[in-house]
């Protein structure tokens, strides 16, 4: 049996066997008032020495006669309850994804605590990249899908939105239906956002069940702004897209690829841009997208698993926040798995974090997704105070901390 299906099936057989009995907490003083209740049938009293609690353990048939007794006497009974461990993918890979492991406590995005609380997102995710490997054994179910395109005529635009077949996404770059990745960028990417996770290979997303939106705008390693722009043109002829990850960059100022970022806005999608790679400070020599100042945008530099700075991430003011970005262990091309770096890995920890918060807050504006990702950040290396205009994304606070706009993010460090 799978060591991970041999781990449950133990749990399993443990609470067969621990809850095959009634207990209860009571008083110390309580304890002592129900030890003179005749036939209770209580099977043990475990006294705490240093609380002033006992835990008493009484048969399941028994359990009304000593509901009953409680009752009689204005005694309070707590029952005993479950607890589960923090919940961790079982997946083999996560092993090897040290991102996400909390033991690095200046680098630690708390996604194993915010898993508790969310694992899937209910927006789409569209990923501005090389394409993806949509068949891979860890990112298949969780690829978007066109249904209507999916169940429609071949060769027919069958939801009139001027794609035709456009089942899977879009390549912008060659003007047809197949997003399919043949570089590897993308498909790293797509599964730091969503690798399927508790599928029993593999590794696991920051969001374990999400709809990842290919759009293949790269030949290679380089493309055009024009197929850019063409890739955000795409997106806003669906319906879903929440997120927009956007792990490229380019030196040059360009007004119309602003305007698409800021029509994404006024369609309550958040884009998610890494920083660059070019170890320089991107307020004095700009990078771009991460570089344009709109409220829908959030800039990510990398940073190593100590907490310090990943020595070619772009840095400064305009940089919002950071996540981890070296040794990044990821889904790759060819259904295997590798390790990378770069502020394009770092972007979509963010991207996939703030699928999960769209998901937990939905009628969160935008402006304010931004605002509670960089204001629940944590400033745990002082030389990023000095390097950076945000601190490391903390995906549990994000979840579970609402801010206002009054607040100062540096409350959450």
């Amino acid at each position: 049996m799978h060591s991970a299906l041999r781990y449950l099936f133990t749990l399993w057989l443990l609470a067969c066997v621990s809850y095959a009995h009634a207990g209860y907490f009571v008083t110390h003083n309580d304890e002592k008032n129900l030890s003179k209740v005749k036939d209770l049938q209580i099977k043990s009293a475990r006294r705490y020495k240093h609380i002033g609690w006992t835990y008493i353990d009484v048969p399941p048939q028994a359990e009304h006669k000593l509901k009953a007794a409680a009752g009689n006497r204005k005694i309070k009974l707590i029952p005993d309850s479950v607890v589960t461990l923090t919940q961790t993918p079982a997946d083999p890979g996560v092993e090897n994804q040290t991102y996400i492991a909390p033991g690095y406590a200046n680098a630690d995005i708390h996604v194993t605590s915010a898993w508790d609380v969310l694992t899937t997102a209910t927006c789409v995710v569209a990923i501005i990249d090389s394409g993806m490997q949509m068949d891979h054994e860890d990112l298949a179910a969780n690829v978007w899908t066109n249904q209507a395109e999916l169940n429609g005529a071949p060769g027919v635009d069958d939801d009139n939105n001027g794609y035709i077949d456009d089942i899977n996404g879009w390549n912008t770059r060659n003007n047809n239906n197949n997003p399919a990745d043949t570089l590897g960028h993308g498909t790293r990417v797509a599964g730091i956002i969503g690798a399927r996770a508790q599928n029993g290979f593999g590794i696991a997303g920051i969001c374990w069940d999400v709809k990842m939106m290919p759009l293949r705008a790269f030949e290679g390693t380089t493309t055009t702004t024009s197929a850019i722009i063409d890739a955000f043109d795409y997106i806003f002829s669906t319906e879903g897209v929440r997120v927009i990850n956007a792990s490229f960059s380019e030196d040059t100022y360009n007004q119309a690829f602003y305007d698409a970022i800021y029509e994404a806005r006024t369609r309550g999608i958040l884009v998610v841009a890494a920083a660059g790679n070019s170890a320089r400070n991107i307020d004095i020599i700009p990078a771009y997208p991460a570089s344009y100042n709109l409220p829908n945008l959030i800039s990510v530099g990398a940073i190593e698993v100590d907490g310090t700075l990943w020595y070619s991430s772009n840095y400064g003011y305009s940089v919002s926040i950071v996540a981890p970005g070296n040794l990044i262990y990821s889904t790759n091309i060819g259904n295997t798995y590798t390790t990378s770096a770069g502020t394009s890995m770092a972007a979509p920890i963010v991207s996939g974090a703030a699928a999960l918060l769209m998901t937990q807050w939905p009628l969160m504006q935008v402006d304010d997704v931004k605002r509670q990702i960089t204001m629940t950040a944590r400033m745990t290396n002082p030389l990023l105070t000095e390097q950076i205009g945000g601190g490391v994304v903390n995906i549990h606070a994000m979840l579970t901390h609402y801010v206002s706009a009054a607040r100062d993010w540096q409350l959450y460090r």
